[in-house]
């Protein structure tokens, strides 16, 4: 049975360290799990809600560390890092980027094996959902980010592909939500966070008239933390369960 741990995937990127601050902020137990310990910043490193253990997606360390610390929940926000997406600039088309098989070949058996439920990922608004409206700003965005970043769009476009597909059954019983952001701003460090944190609401939804073409990651991690704590919804499903919302500051 999971425990009430939340386990972190991409901790060490500014989005990522923004949910990091805000999970200690209300008292999670929170379990960072990164490739390199060094990018967490020092006032994070010392407080004992967080566990930060080393190692990487395809690592047997990923399974053995969910076993141990029986998170309840996983908050992804793994994409293109900025040398991942300086390499899909000078290589268009090299090697594809791993994320997709991440969660397919990694995270979620894992967490199948080790029976937790619940997963937060990040995604991108440059994937259409059916219901979505028509607009130009998406569009465009859409149309740059596969122009000039087409790894980088196939990569994070192909998630949602696999959570989609249901990639097997492995979805079965689980809870996921994927956020399809648009362009993420503002900063990681402590007082840039406690300001954005509380600048506006957010919206969460079909692409339409609310949607608009950013959010800052202070004022997204609060709702991620919020979706963990049961105070939002998305979707029709029951708890939102295996919804694609399209996440931005609200309008207004």
């Amino acid at each position: 049975m999971a425990g009430d741990a939340v386990l972190v995937l991409g901790a060490t990127g500014p989005s990522g360290i923004c949910v990091v601050r805000e999970l200690l902020h209300r008292n999670h137990r929170t379990i960072a799990y990164v490739r390199s310990p060094d990018k967490i910043p020092d006032d994070l490193k010392s407080n004992p809600l967080l566990e930060i253990t080393t190692g990487d997606i395809e690592s047997p360390l990923l399974p053995q560390t969910l076993a141990r610390t029986n998170p309840s929940t996983i908050i992804s926000l793994l994409g293109p890092t900025p040398s991942a997406l300086l390499t899909t600039l000078t290589s268009p088309f090299g090697p594809p980027l791993p994320y997709p098989a991440h969660y397919a070949d990694h995270i979620l058996p894992a967490m199948r094996d080790h029976g937790v439920a619940r997963i937060l990922a990040l995604c991108t608004i440059s994937y259409a959902a059916p219901d979505d409206e028509s607009n130009w700003t998406r569009a465009g965005f859409r149309g740059l980010v596969r122009v000039v970043m087409p790894a980088a769009y196939r990569a994070m476009v192909g998630i949602a592909g696999v959570f989609k597909g249901e990639v097997g059954g492995l979805l079965e019983g689980v809870d996921w939500v994927l956020m399809r952001v648009p362009g993420l701003v503002g900063g990681a460090e402590e007082m840039e966070w406690r300001v954005d944190r509380e600048v506006g609401g957010v919206y969460a939804g079909v692409v339409g008239r609310e949607w608009t073409a950013n959010v800052k990651r202070g004022r997204l991690a609060r709702w991620c933390v919020d979706w963990v704590e049961g105070a939002v919804t998305v979707g029709e499903g029951e708890g939102g369960r295996g919804r694609m919302p399209a996440v931005s500051a609200a309008r207004g």
